[in-house]
Parts: structure tokens; sequence; C-alpha cells
């Protein structure tokens, strides 16, 4: 490789120092799973809020300084639709419930009402800065379900006073870390919502027709079931998320787990795809993170991803493809911008790259406009004389000189501060 270009890469990872993300894992061998199921909508989706399930209830508390929600969830199961099926759904629907009573209750806080004035948001804060504890109890149904048992979870949010605001504020300087909070409620509201009631119906069916007549609903029950369990241990890891992954070798093994229960789900595999990047295995990471585009289209945060695993593989036109991609969905991004503008400097294409960096710094982030000023690029206009200058090349045109390793040393790529 020419020295110039290997001087323009060791730029572009600089600029990117603290601009990257992706998925991988280690001598794992699992791929995309095909098949006809369910793939979240990175649409904005109000959800009313996660409304309450008309099985449940929820009841806030404070008191000696804890501030807690407790919400409770029913449903009668037996037949060929298991204790665990039934308890993955309605774990779900009361952790939405007491998630919701939580933020309820936040809109009398002034940075959660300011940042999240939607009540969709305001519950992901809610769920963020809160810890969850669930418990189980075991019945006899009462009438008309006789001989069936019913299943009650409770699930408790909860936050010492003194630590409440700290994690509110905590969670909203980390917004892409809220963001998937937001989108993994959503899409848990949407399989509990059609769980509860396949759940319900089988029920009607056996009280009416017999034991084992629910054969029709066991299926796709289970499938919601695995559904979300997958999202309750991807919530559970997402407090390590911190623009990097905390123990990403110990969050590997989570996410891997959680993808044998739901194959197809676009958050899981862009996470893995991060981790397997910080992990330095960026082949791993653009494998996982194809199927997170797979399963999400529209999922920027993953094509961004997925352009910088495509650098760190030398392959900048593909970068740079994937880049603008996800700009595309998400324009201005600022960190976004930097990133692109690090691909543009490697591949030599420096009228473009001047108006990423320079966008980029318009926003704050000035990182990729000193370097590329240190190596005698993208120079502001010279002001305007009564004589001006001739022969000048473009100010944003010039032929860079390689950089020497001392003047721009490699570095590893960390997970960006993104939001899908």
């Amino acid at each position: 490789m020419p020295s110039s270009t290997v001087g323009l890469l060791r730029g572009a990872l600089r600029i990117l120092r603290r601009c990257s993300s992706v998925i991988g894992a280690i001598g794992w061998g699992i791929a995309c799973f095909v098949g006809n199921l369910d793939t979240p909508s990175f649409a904005a989706a109000d959800n009313s809020a996660y409304a309450a399930p008309i099985d449940s209830s929820a009841t806030l508390t404070v008191e000696k300084n804890i501030f807690s929600a407790v919400a409770t969830a029913s449903l009668p199961f037996g037949g060929l639709i298991h204790k665990d099926t039934t308890y993955g759904i309605i774990r779900a629907a009361a952790f939405l419930q007491a998630a919701r009573e939580s933020a309820l209750s936040l809109s009398g806080h002034t940075a959660a009402h300011i940042g999240a004035f939607a009540l969709p948001r305001r519950t992901a804060l809610a769920a963020a800065a809160q810890e969850a504890s669930v418990s189980i109890s075991i019945t006899d149904a009462p009438a008309p379900f006789i001989g069936q048992e019913l299943l009650t979870v409770m699930v408790k949010l909860e936050s010492p006073l003194e630590r409440l605001n700290t994690r509110i504020r905590e969670t909203m300087q980390h917004p892409d870390t809220w963001a998937l909070y937001e989108e993994s409620l959503a899409l848990m509201h949407q399989h509990v919502a059609e769980g509860r009631d396949l759940v319900q119906r089988a029920a009607n069916l056996r009280q009416d027709r017999g034991a084992h007549t629910d054969e029709i609903f066991m299926q796709r029950t289970t499938y919601l079931a695995d559904q979300l369990d997958a999202l309750w241990m991807y919530l559970q890891l997402l407090p390590h998320l911190r623009n990097t992954w905390e123990k990403p070798a110990d969050v590997q093994g989570q996410l891997q787990r959680a993808l044998t229960l739901a194959p197809q789900n676009p958050l899981l595999w862009c996470a893995l795809g991060e981790v397997q990047l910080q992990l330095d295995f960026p082949q791993q990471a653009i494998e996982s993170l194809d199927c997170a585009v797979r399963y999400g289209p529209e999922f920027a945060r993953a094509l961004y991803a997925r352009g910088l695993a495509h650098l760190r593989m030398q392959q900048s036109a593909l970068a740079e493809s994937d880049l603008s991609a996800a700009l595309a969905l998400r324009p201005h991004t600022v960190t976004w911008l930097r990133a692109r503008g690090a691909v543009r400097m490697v591949r030599e294409d420096y009228g473009p790259m001047c108006e990423d960096f320079t966008e980029a710094c318009a926003q704050g982030d000035c990182d990729g406009l000193i370097t590329a000023r240190k190596r005698d690029l993208c120079q502001p206009e010279p002001a305007e004389s009564a004589e001006p200058a001739t022969n000048s090349p473009p100010t944003t045109e010039k032929t860079a000189a390689p950089a020497s390793a001392s003047e721009l040393p490699p570095a590893p790529l960390e997970v960006p501060h993104v939001a899908p």
C-alpha cells in the first residue's frame, strides 16, 4: 500500500477515535435465519404509551426514600400453553405498566418533563432509570376457567430517591441508549398485545372444548414469548452501553443466547455487531450487521456501524455507501458526518470531505476539521483583497503530504454516540 494511503488511513482512524460502532462474536457461526416472522419498524410509534392490559393493575409509592412502581398481570394457562410461555408474555405486560406508571409520575420532574415531553419517551426514561425485580404466584384459576391455573406476575421498578435524579441525568446524557430503550419498549408492546390476546383465547377454548384443543395457539404464543424473553435480556444489557459496551465479551455471550430466541431481531444483531467491532473482529461484525440491516432496512444505526466495519477492513467505497445511507435516514448527525469525512479522507475525495468536516464543526465537533487543516486541507477562504492571488489552487482540494505515524497514530474504533 502506498505510504500516502497508509497515512490517510491512519488519519481517518484517528478522526474515528470517538465515533465507531459494530457487532461481533469470536468464532461464533450463527447466521441470519430466514423466515416469515415479525421484524420491528424503526418509525416512531406512540402505542398509547404502552397502554395497560385489561388484566393488570399498578400502584406508585414513595416510602423510606424509595421511589417505586409495582404492576401485576394475570392470565390462565394450561393445556398446550405452557407456564413459561404465559410467564414471558405477562412479565412483559406488567413491566410495561410499571414503567408507564413511573413515567406519569415523572411529569413533575423538571429534567424529565423538558427532555421527554412525549409519554412514550418518558416511559423509556423511567425504565432506564430504575431497576426491575420480578415475583410470581400460581393459584387455581377463577370461574369460568375451572380446572386451569392462574399465573400472576408482579414487577417492581424502583430506585432510591437520592439516585433517581442521577440516573435520569445519566440516561438523558446518553440519548443513543435512551432511544434503544424506547424502541425496545415499543416492540415489546406489540408482542404483548398479541400474546395476551392469544393466551386468553386459548383459555376460553380449553374451557369450552377441552384441555388440548388450544393447539392452534401454541406455535404463535411460543414465538411471541421467545421474542419477549429476548427483549427482556436485551433490556438487562442496555445499562452496559455508555458510548461503548462495558465487558464486551460477556455482553457478546448474552446477545448470542438472546438471538437463539429471536434470530430476526435487528436490535440484537446490531448490538452484537457493535460488540464484535469493539473486540476487533470487523469481518464478523459485518456479517452480523448484514443481518441487522436485512431485518431492519431503515435501521440507521446498523448502517452506520457497518460502514465503520467496512472502513476497518479497508473497504472504503462500501464504508462511504453505508455512511451515506445512514445520513440519508438521519441527516446532520454530527458523529456520522465526521465518520464519512474520515472515509473520504482515505479516498482522497477532499472536497466532500471538507464539507462533512465543516458541517460537523458547525455543530461543535471540530476534530475532523482540525486534523484536515494540520495536513493543509480545508483551509478557510482568504479574505478578499484588491489584488487577488493568482494560480492558487482551490482551498478544499489541496494535495496532502503523507502523514507520518507520529502525526496520526492509529487508534481503535469505539462504539459511537448514536441512536436508531
